[in-house]
């Protein structure tokens, strides 16, 4: 731990300016589970396993913050990736929004258009770079759909699961194939494509992948594999999550 620190103290800053971004999310994966799986991980190897190291563990520098909701001190996925990608503080349960927006209410969603939050999705488009995400999850999960859309209730992922009252809002598939960036994106993978809903936990779908069934699922390694080189073709680098 004493050779960590001074290998930090004395690390160069980094000038160069990158070409790519790639974020990734583990949702849900506080210090609890990360504790969790680095322990996993050393015993997997014969090794006690709490001396042991995550790669994201090995960056030069890594840092806290503090997860909570705008009515709520504990944070849900929507709220949660909508200080990700939009870098603001919205209420519990709502995408891609500000404090401006009542839960449950497509009347003060359509009033507060015109001060609706701009993702990183959207940026990176704008500043022509090649944009997708990959995900376990369905694509209109609260997670992901924070790159895209804009909601009162994460749970308005389709046409269906909006009150007939609140039906003059767009859904969250809607606009993921509508909207911008939901449109634009270049590569899209997850559930709702390989799956009806979320996929499955990977010990599930490695079994399947071993036994080569014909209806698999990729896994997210595989997914992003290809989402790489995909999104690598352009000239002016690509945004993933």
């Amino acid at each position: 731990m004493r050779e960590d620190i001074l290998s930090s103290l004395v690390k160069p800053i980094n000038t160069q300016r990158a070409k790519n971004i790639i974020i990734f999310v583990g949702d849900g994966m506080g210090n609890p589970i990360t504790v969790a799986s680095r322990i996993f991980k050393g015993q997997l190897r014969g090794q006690p396993g709490e001396e042991d190291m995550l790669e994201f563990e090995r960056f030069p520098h890594t840092g806290i913050s503090k997860t909570y909701c705008v009515d709520s001190q504990v944070a849900d996925s929507a709220c949660s990736a909508t200080a990700l990608f939009h870098g603001v503080k919205a209420p519990f349960k709502t995408l891609g929004v500000d404090r401006n927006v009542v839960k449950d209410d497509c009347d003060s969603l359509l009033k507060f258009r015109a001060k609706w939050p701009h993702s990183i999705a959207e940026a990176a488009q704008k500043a022509g770079m090649r944009t997708g995400f990959v995900t376990t999850t369905s694509v209109t999960h609260a997670t992901p759909a924070a790159l895209y859309a804009h909601s009162p209730n994460r749970e308005w992922e389709t046409d269906k699961d909006i009150p007939e009252l609140q039906r003059h809002c767009k859904d969250i598939a809607r606009q993921l194939v509508e909207d911008t960036p939901g449109k634009d994106f270049n590569v899209i993978m997850g559930g709702g494509l390989f799956a009806s809903s979320h996929l499955k936990y990977e010990t599930d779908a490695a079994d399947e992948r071993r036994r080569k069934k014909p209806d698999a699922q990729p896994s997210l390694e595989q997914m992003t594999i290809a989402a790489i080189e995909t999104l690598s073709n352009g000239e002016n680098g690509f945004f993933l999550m």
